[in-house]
């Protein structure tokens, strides 16, 4: 089960330096000087958004933002007695919290499992030496590997958070990137795509023609790519693009990048995509079926809106690849998509089967 996170943001506090594309402020939507006075009724006021208050065990306290891990030991302690009281009167189950790769010692996480932290991301931005010392994070993947190591060795749960389209990145540099971040098996990932924001180093870069954020396009190929070969390493993917806070939405603070309020689906959308035409390329082609226009894909209902595509996008991306005409129906009885061709259904995990669409499946064409 997902576990239900209270979030409590301290912008950019602990961090050593300001990273070429930081600016908290704008993308948590967050006081830069955060009223630490306030954290428990943030907490009070997040429980009560819920109808139903999940169990305790899947309720965490999370410090976003900054580098809670780069604050002094005195500082950490500070805030972790604020929201300690949650955990003693059963209110939450665990925290959590982010931190720079580069700020992990044993004292620190004694503190920190000791104060009832359980879960820890770690802000890896990227796996590649160059990528990451032109983005100014001041250290190596290195870093990352033996941080994931010692978190392993306590027990930690552990998140890595990953940027693709900083400067120096390719999408064969993110794609190793991905295959590194398999290796050190985290519990789940989360992917951001650089995107420049007002008042930060990268959009001066940009101004001066000496960086190229990723199109959209570009970055919804990449995490798609990204998030499927973690899913094929069961490996989740908790987050896809930033949250499109009122900050984000402002034209006023998104110089220029890959940002949609949406991305989540169009990566959702890209890999259905590519599973619609694996599908269909691995259909046995016979004279009968190379004759027939028509084909019908049967999807499970509950993605019908991502195998679609916004405004039936991928409809138009299947005719335009293959030459023929596509319509896409929602199936409630099938977790995978199945074509229909030549009276039967095909699936990747079944033979054929005799039978079209079947009485109760609705055409959305």
């Amino acid at each position: 089960m997902k576990p239900f996170i209270i979030p409590l943001f301290i912008p950019q506090l602990g961090c050593p330096q300001q990273c070429i594309y930081c600016d908290q402020k704008a993308a948590t939507g967050a006081d830069p000087y955060p009223k630490e006075s306030l954290f428990p009724e943030t907490i009070r006021k997040w429980l009560s958004y819920k109808k139903k208050t999940p169990p305790p065990s899947q309720i965490q306290i999370a410090f976003y933002g900054g580098s809670f891990t780069s604050l002094s030991l005195q500082d950490q302690s500070r805030l972790l007695a604020l929201v300690h009281p949650f955990l003693l009167d059963n209110t939450a189950g665990s925290l959590r919290i982010s931190a720079r790769p580069d700020s992990i010692t044993e004292e620190i996480l004694t503190l920190l499992w000791d104060s009832g932290v359980r879960t820890v991301e770690l802000g890896a931005q990227s796996l590649d030496a160059e990528v990451l010392r032109l983005s100014g994070r001041g250290y190596k993947p290195e870093t990352v590997c033996r941080s994931v190591e010692l978190l392993r060795a306590w027990n930690f749960e552990i998140g890595l958070q990953l940027m693709p389209g900083l400067p120096g990145d390719s999408r064969e540099k993110f794609v190793q990137t991905v295959e590194e971040t398999v290796r050190l098996r985290p519990g789940f990932t989360r992917i951001y795509p650089a995107i420049v924001l007002k008042g930060t180093q990268l959009e001066r870069l940009y101004k001066k023609g000496d960086y190229s954020p990723l199109t959209l396009e570009e970055a919804v190929d990449w995490c798609a790519e990204g998030v499927s070969r973690f899913r094929a390493a069961d490996i989740g993917v908790i987050r896809r693009g930033l949250q499109p806070t009122e900050s984000i939405r402002s034209e006023a603070n998104v110089v220029a990048g890959p940002f949609h309020p949406a991305f989540g689906q169009l990566v959702e959308s890209r890999i259905a995509l590519a599973r619609m035409i694996a599908l269909f390329s691995g259909l046995k082609i016979n004279k009968k079926i190379s004759s027939k226009k028509n084909f019908t894909f049967l999807v499970p209902a509950r993605e019908l809106s991502n195998y679609r595509g916004q405004h039936n996008g991928n409809l138009a991306k299947l005719r335009g690849h293959f030459g023929k005409e596509f319509e896409i129906l929602a199936d409630p009885n099938i977790t995978v998509p199945e074509l229909n061709a030549h009276g039967g259904l095909f699936s990747p995990r079944t033979a054929w089967r005799g039978g079209g669409a079947t009485k109760g499946k609705q055409n959305y064409k």
